[in-house]
This record gives C-alpha cells, sequence and structure tokens, in this order.
C-alpha cells in the first residue's frame, strides 16, 4: 500500500459498480499503485494517458515490472473453469527459457506438456526445441508481452497458431480439456529401496481428488 489510501479487506482499492472500458481500466491503475508488490516503482499516469491505452490488458502490460511473470487478466468465466472445475481453453502447454552459461538467453522450449491437451495430441513433447510461432522468431514473443500474452496467457479466445519446432511444423488450436492436477505418478525401486513419485502440477479445487 502506498498509503494514499487506508487498506479495507484484501485491497485498499473498491472495485467498480459499472463495468466499462474506462472503469476497468481505472480500477487497473488503482490497483498497480495500491496492492501490487512494485506499486512504489509503478510509473504515474494522467487519466488521459490511462484511457489512451485502449484496454485494461494493454494498459496492464504497460505498468507490469520487468520482474513480473505472474500478472495477467482473465475473465470470471475462464478464472473459475480453470480453478474450480478443473477445465480450460488453451494449447496445453507452459514454455521454459533456455540460457547458456553466461546467462543469455540461448532458445525456448517446451516445458511441460498437459495430458490431452492440444499440444499432447498433436505430438509435442517436454523438451522439444520451439524455433518460433506463427512467424515470429521466440526472441521477439519474449520481448513483446502482446505476444506472450497471445500465446502462453490464460485468453480462453479461438486461436490456430502454427508452432515452428526443431525438426517439424505443427498446427495446433486452442480447445477446452481437463486439467490433471496429478499427472505422473509411481514407485520406483532404487537399490532395493522404495521411493514414491508424483507430479502435481496445480492447485486446484478437483486435486483433492486426483491426490
Amino acid at each position: 500500500n502506498n498509503n494514499k489510501t487506508p487498506m479495507t479487506g484484501l485491497f485498499g482499492v473498491t472495485p467498480p459498480t459499472e463495468c466499462t472500458a474506462k472503469t476497468k481500466m481505472q480500477f487497473i491503475y488503482d490497483v498497480m499503485h495500491d496492492s501490487y508488490l512494485w506499486a512504489d516503482e509503478t510509473k504515474e499516469l494522467t487519466q488521459a494517458e490511462i484511457f489512451s491505452h485502449g484496454n485494461e490488458a494493454t494498459l496492464l502490460n504497460a505498468l507490469r515490472h520487468k520482474k513480473d511473470r505472474f500478472s495477467y487478466i482473465q475473465d470470471a468465466k475462464g478464472h473459475n473453469n480453470y480453478f474450480e472445475k478443473g477445465k480450460t481453453k488453451s494449447f496445453g502447454f507452459t514454455p521454459s527459457v533456455i540460457r547458456d552459461e553466461n546467462g543469455t538467453f540461448d532458445y525456448l522450449s517446451i516445458g511441460y506438456v498437459f495430458p490431452n491437451s492440444p499440444m499432447d495430441l498433436a505430438g509435442i513433447k517436454r523438451g522439444d526445441k520451439i524455433l518460433g510461432i506463427d512467424g515470429f522468431d521466440t526472441l521477439t514473443i519474449l520481448r513483446s508481452d502482446i505476444l506472450i500474452d497471445r500465446y502462453f496467457g490464460g485468453s480462453s479466445d479461438d486461436l490456430t497458431a502454427r508452432f515452428e519446432l526443431q525438426d517439424r511444423n505443427v498446427t495446433v488450436a486452442r480447445d477446452d480439456f481437463d486439467i490433471k492436477a496429478v499427472s505422473h505418478y509411481k514407485i520406483i525401486d532404487s537399490n532395493g529401496t522404495k521411493v514414491a513419485y508424483i507430479h502435481f502440477k496445480t492447485f486446484i479445487a478437483t486435486s483433492n481428488d486426483a491426490l
């Protein structure tokens, strides 16, 4: 809290009673200056500058701190489907940024593929090297918040993308699938000692039953 607004409950910013483009952008701006981890470093904008960004997603991208890999905007239906019902509409993967020994960006790869997701059904595997998507090279994608949200974000919009991998090109469309909180588990015999292995992917309402 930047002490401009007293904290009441979780946030010191009251959500707007009317949902319009401008009230949503103003709410995003106020939260980014109140409860945001980097609130003290978030740049100040006039009201005209706030509204010049066009929509709340573009404004968030403009205000988001360079270290912030977590803040995003998602519609309530998509959020509730994911966390309460364990359902989502996406490509079904998470990316991994691979760097060289000097910490310089080397390439982008597939970090994880959700079982039964479009990426899984297309035969894309963890570790596959991504050369580009829809003609954009990976460095361009990583430098653009708009492109990151387009391909890796939580949007439920329809989208078909052509992934240029190291050994092939694959066209994949976003689609609905169920999230498996526990995707892998087995007992490993390590020199006569049994070791339990479980891959627990995400904390959602359906996680208890999966465990």
